[in-house]
C-alpha cells in the first residue's frame, strides 16, 4: 500500500508541533515531496521519529547564565569573563570577504555558533532573522559562525534568506568563546564595549532574548 502526501497541506499544520522537531520534520517533508509516493510505513516512520527525538530533549537550554563583571554588569558569575573577551578574530564570510569582529565595534553583538546538520540550530534561525530585522536600527548585529563547509552553509543561507553575515568558524574558535563541550547552537552576547555578558548552550527563546539582549540595546 502506498500513500500520497501533500507537502503543502501538511506543512501548514506545523504550527502546533514542538519547535525542537521543526528541523528534522521539514527535512522529512522535503524527502516525502521529492519522492511523491512512499510506502505508508515509511511515511509514518519519517514523521514520528523527529517527534520522538524532540520529546527526549530537555525543555530548557543546558546552560544559561550571565557573566558577572567587576563593574557590576551581569548576574550570577559562572565561566570566567576572559573567555573570548577582547579577542578579535578574522574570518572569511560567505560573501567571500574577510571580516573582523572589530568591524562591528560599538554594536550589541550576538555570536551564534551553528551548523547545517544541527536541527535545533536550523529551528532557531527564523527567530534570529526576526531579531536582526527588528533591532538592527537599535544597534544589534547577529553573526552566524558556521561550523560546517561553505557550500552547506550557503545552501541554508539561501533557503532561509538569512539577513545577517555568515562566517566560517571551527571548533577551536568555539572553545575560545567558552564552549568546550561542543554543544550547539551556542550563543555569546557582547555589549557595546565588547564585554561578554551572556552565554547560552541551546536555542535562545524570545523571553531569554528580551532579558539578555533588549536591555543592552537601550544603553
Amino acid at each position: 500500500m502506498e500513500l500520497e502526501i501533500s507537502y503543502r497541506a501538511f506543512s501548514s499544520n506545523l504550527t502546533g508541533l514542538r519547535r525542537k522537531a521543526a528541523g528534522p520534520l521539514l527535512l522529512a517533508l522535503y524527502l516525502i515531496r521529492s519522492f511523491k509516493t512512499l510506502p505508508a510505513f515509511l511515511v509514518i516512520a519519517m514523521l514520528t521519529m523527529p517527534l520522538a527525538w524532540a520529546s527526549s530533549l530537555p525543555d530548557t537550554p543546558q546552560r544559561t547564565h550571565f557573566i558577572n563583571h567587576a563593574d557590576g554588569t551581569g548576574g550570577v558569575p559562572d565561566h570566567p569573563s576572559a573567555d573570548g573577551e577582547g579577542k578579535n578574530f578574522s574570518l572569511q564570510g560567505l560573501d567571500g570577504a574577510s571580516h573582523q569582529l572589530s568591524d562591528w565595534k560599538g554594536k550589541v553583538i550576538m555570536l551564534n555558533f551553528w551548523a547545517s546538520w544541527c536541527p535545533s540550530c536550523l529551528a532557531e534561525i527564523k527567530d534570529l532573522i526576526h531579531y536582526q530585522s527588528r533591532f538592527e536600527g537599535k544597534g544589534l548585529q547577529i553573526l552566524g559562525l558556521g561550523l560546517d563547509s561553505g557550500h552547506k552553509l550557503r545552501n541554508v543561507q539561501r533557503t532561509f534568506e538569512i539577513n545577517y553575515p555568515i562566517l566560517l568558524a571551527d571548533r577551536k574558535l568555539l572553545e575560545t568563546w567558552g564552549n568546550r563541550s561542543g554543544v550547539i547552537p551556542y550563543t555569546v552576547i557582547l555589549d557595546r564595549h565588547g564585554h561578554v555578558v551572556y552565554r547560552q548552550s541551546g536555542p535562545m527563546t524570545m523571553d531569554e532574548f528580551n532579558d539578555a539582549v533588549v536591555p543592552l540595546l537601550a544603553q
